[in-house]
């Protein structure tokens, strides 16, 4: 199983969340956290926010407890996200943002590491980041049959991790330090692009318009950075993949394209039918003619 596959069962709570059906949505999410239990923090937050939706701030605080009974967290992002949405949760939220930043803290004394998968006869590298809570071996599986395309990959994983001990890029000049390291690791003999999915997408297309981290492209799949965080000062090319059954990243794409291209960027926009929160099934073809469409 790969880590990425609970986010792909999460694609139906978004759905029913976007349109509105609260109850549906927190149906599904109670059915994927009995799938789930090894990501009983995250799945958790989402159920609280939905509670939150539905008016029932009893239930989600007893949830936020329950997090901390079971010895895990939310991180400082995901607890804002339900203060930002009126939930109070007074002493549990301090305590959950003090766990937080007791893995903020280890992160900052751990040593950022990359994976390196060299093609034959490399004309491109990609720099590969990856979703919310999946690791970077699953990220590089999925990059895996495209180097024989001529494609050097690199696979990146935070050292930051979330309350259920999976990689996250909550923490931004972590996660800068992080993917960093991944682009030092990879010979500059051939352009490079920085590409990733989901929470790594929004960090990918924002690093490299904001000169924060130095490439000649960028491709998200699955997500685009939060209104406001990418500054568009350096307008270097990319590529942004939705799914069409993806609704609110997709909604979130078509928002920063539109901005990429008002700033006087350059950016394709590609929405593949029936795709939840995932990359593509043809991405092995579809992954080289986007990268040619870019360093060309």
């Amino acid at each position: 199983m790969s880590d990425a596959d609970v986010w792909v069962e999460t694609t139906a709570i978004t759905r029913a969340y976007a349109a509105g059906d609260f109850v549906d949505a927190l149906r599904i999410t109670d059915a994927v956290l009995g799938r789930h239990p090894e990501r009983f923090a995250a799945l958790s937050q989402i159920r609280a926010e939905v509670l939150v939706r539905l008016g029932r701030h009893g239930e989600a605080r007893l949830v936020a407890e329950a997090v901390l009974d079971a010895g895990r967290f939310w991180t400082a992002r995901q607890v804002g996200s339900l203060e930002d949405e009126g939930l109070d949760l007074g002493a549990v939220g301090r305590r959950l943002r003090a766990r937080a930043e007791e893995a903020v803290s280890a992160a900052r004394t751990a040593r950022p590491g990359a994976e390196v998968r060299e093609a034959a006869d490399p004309w491109v590298t990609v720099v590969a980041l990856h979703m919310y809570g999946v690791r970077a071996a699953d990220t590089l599986a999925t990059w895996l049959p495209v180097v024989d395309r001529g494609i050097r990959v690199v696979a990146v994983e935070s050292t930051l991790v979330d309350g259920d001990g999976f990689p996250c890029w909550d923490v931004r000049d972590l996660a800068l330090r992080d993917v960093r390291a991944g682009v030092a690791a990879a010979p500059g003999d051939v352009p490079l692009v920085l590409a990733g999915a989901s929470q790594g997408a929004g960090l990918a297309a924002s690093a490299v318009l904001n000169g924060e981290v130095g490439a000649d492209g960028w491709v998200a799949v699955a997500g685009a950075p939060q209104p406001g965080v990418a500054t568009f000062d350096r307008l270097v090319p990319g590529a942004l993949v939705a799914g069409e059954d993806d609704p609110l990243p997709a909604a979130n794409q078509r928002v920063f394209r539109d901005a990429v291209r008002a700033a006087g960027g350059r950016c394709t926009f590609e929405e593949v039918p029936g795709l939840g929160h995932a990359y593509p099934a043809d991405w092995r073809e579809r992954a080289p003619a986007l990268l040619r469409a870019l360093v060309a």
